[in-house]
């Protein structure tokens, strides 16, 4: 790029450039990718550790408005507490 600055010619200034950009235009897409991969993964980090965690809908037994007429939750099963062995 530099003679054709010198010298004036454009045509040995856009050779340079195209030389210069098929050198390094894998090195910079590459650090483009890195970027904004990492940006969307921290992104997602923050929202994920904002939204509060309730748990699935099966462990949980319905509440206040959500609840159903009619359906009971199911009793905690019976504990062997017998020394019986296997």
């Amino acid at each position: 790029m530099l003679p054709g600055l010198m010298s004036g010619e454009i045509s040995q200034v856009t050779d340079g450039v195209q030389a210069v950009a098929a050198a390094l235009g894998g090195l910079i897409g590459s650090i483009i990718g890195y970027y904004f991969g990492e940006s969307a993964a921290s992104r997602k980090d923050s929202n994920e550790s904002t939204v509060r965690d309730t748990g699935s809908p099966v462990q949980q037994s319905p509440q206040g408005d959500e609840a159903v007429p009619g359906i009971v939750p199911a009793p905690a099963p019976p504990i062997d507490t017998s020394n019986k062995g296997p």
